[in-house]
Protein backbone atom coordinates (compact mmCIF):
# COMPACT_ATOMS: atom_id res chain seq x y z
CA UNK A 1 0.00 0.00 0.00
CA UNK A 2 0.93 3.68 -0.90
CA UNK A 3 0.32 6.60 1.21
CA UNK A 4 0.54 10.03 0.10
CA UNK A 5 0.57 13.47 2.09
CA UNK A 6 -2.69 15.45 1.37
CA UNK A 7 -1.66 18.91 1.05
CA UNK A 8 -3.69 21.82 0.64
CA UNK A 9 -2.71 25.65 0.50
CA UNK A 10 0.55 24.45 1.41
CA UNK A 11 -0.25 22.78 4.72
CA UNK A 12 -0.19 18.64 5.39
CA UNK A 13 -4.17 18.35 6.06
CA UNK A 14 -4.71 14.06 5.48
CA UNK A 15 -3.47 11.42 3.59
CA UNK A 16 -4.04 9.32 0.55
CA UNK A 17 -4.04 5.66 0.73
CA UNK A 18 -3.52 3.70 -2.68
CA UNK A 19 -3.90 -0.09 -2.70
CA UNK A 20 -3.34 -1.99 -5.90
CA UNK A 21 -5.43 -5.04 -6.78
CA UNK A 22 -4.70 -7.09 -9.46
CA UNK A 23 -6.63 -5.24 -12.14
CA UNK A 24 -7.83 -2.81 -9.97
CA UNK A 25 -6.74 0.29 -7.54
CA UNK A 26 -8.62 1.20 -4.21
CA UNK A 27 -8.07 4.46 -2.70
CA UNK A 28 -8.70 5.97 0.63
CA UNK A 29 -8.22 9.56 1.50
CA UNK A 30 -9.15 11.17 4.95
CA UNK A 31 -7.52 14.87 6.21
CA UNK A 32 -9.34 16.96 8.90
CA UNK A 33 -12.51 19.12 8.08
CA UNK A 34 -12.22 21.87 5.59
CA UNK A 35 -14.55 24.91 4.62
CA UNK A 36 -15.82 24.18 1.51
CA UNK A 37 -16.38 21.68 -1.21
CA UNK A 38 -13.01 20.00 -1.60
CA UNK A 39 -12.84 18.42 -4.47
CA UNK A 40 -9.38 15.92 -4.73
CA UNK A 41 -6.96 15.13 -7.32
CA UNK A 42 -3.53 13.40 -7.87
CA UNK A 43 -0.63 14.90 -9.61
CA UNK A 44 2.75 14.03 -11.04
CA UNK A 45 4.41 14.30 -14.56
CA UNK A 46 2.77 17.34 -15.69
CA UNK A 47 -0.72 15.23 -15.20
CA UNK A 48 -3.81 15.82 -13.29
CA UNK A 49 -6.17 13.05 -12.38
CA UNK A 50 -9.37 13.50 -10.65
CA UNK A 51 -10.47 11.10 -7.58
CA UNK A 52 -13.41 13.08 -6.24
CA UNK A 53 -15.46 15.34 -3.47
CA UNK A 54 -14.31 15.00 -0.27
CA UNK A 55 -17.16 13.74 2.08
CA UNK A 56 -17.79 14.28 6.09
CA UNK A 57 -17.59 11.43 7.57
CA UNK A 58 -17.34 10.82 11.51
CA UNK A 59 -15.88 14.60 12.35
CA UNK A 60 -13.33 13.91 9.13
CA UNK A 61 -13.32 14.26 5.25
CA UNK A 62 -13.10 11.08 3.24
CA UNK A 63 -13.14 9.61 0.22
CA UNK A 64 -13.22 5.86 -1.13
CA UNK A 65 -13.11 5.41 -4.80
CA UNK A 66 -12.11 1.47 -6.54
CA UNK A 67 -10.72 2.28 -10.17
CA UNK A 68 -10.28 -0.26 -12.86
CA UNK A 69 -6.88 -0.18 -15.18
CA UNK A 70 -8.96 1.63 -17.65
CA UNK A 71 -10.10 4.29 -15.37
CA UNK A 72 -6.66 5.20 -14.42
CA UNK A 73 -5.50 5.46 -18.29
CA UNK A 74 -5.37 8.59 -17.77
CA UNK A 75 -3.55 9.00 -14.48
CA UNK A 76 -0.09 9.98 -14.08
CA UNK A 77 2.84 7.20 -13.99
CA UNK A 78 4.12 8.27 -10.70
CA UNK A 79 1.89 10.38 -7.96
CA UNK A 80 3.57 13.47 -6.64
CA UNK A 81 1.22 15.23 -4.67
CA UNK A 82 -2.24 14.84 -4.10
CA UNK A 83 -4.55 18.25 -3.32
CA UNK A 84 -6.96 20.54 -4.42
CA UNK A 85 -8.02 19.68 -8.08
CA UNK A 86 -7.74 22.31 -10.62
CA UNK A 87 -4.34 23.41 -9.24
CA UNK A 88 -1.14 24.47 -11.52
CA UNK A 89 1.14 21.59 -10.69
CA UNK A 90 4.13 23.95 -10.06
CA UNK A 91 1.74 25.54 -7.27
CA UNK A 92 2.65 23.14 -4.58
CA UNK A 93 6.29 22.66 -5.55
CA UNK A 94 6.94 26.34 -5.32
CA UNK A 95 8.17 27.53 -2.05
CA UNK A 96 5.90 28.98 0.36
CA UNK A 97 7.22 32.71 1.16
CA UNK A 98 8.72 33.55 4.72
CA UNK A 99 6.09 36.01 6.64
CA UNK A 100 7.60 38.90 6.76
CA UNK A 101 9.68 40.03 9.59
CA UNK A 102 8.18 43.20 11.39
CA UNK A 103 9.72 46.70 11.35
CA UNK A 104 11.65 47.51 14.70
CA UNK A 105 9.55 50.57 16.00
CA UNK A 106 12.75 52.36 17.19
Amino acid sequence: MDTYPIIIDGETVGELQMERQGGRCRFFARCRMLPGLVRLSVYGGGREAYLGLLAPENGELTLRRTLTRLDMAGFPERILRVGRAGEPEEAACEPQPEPAAEADPR
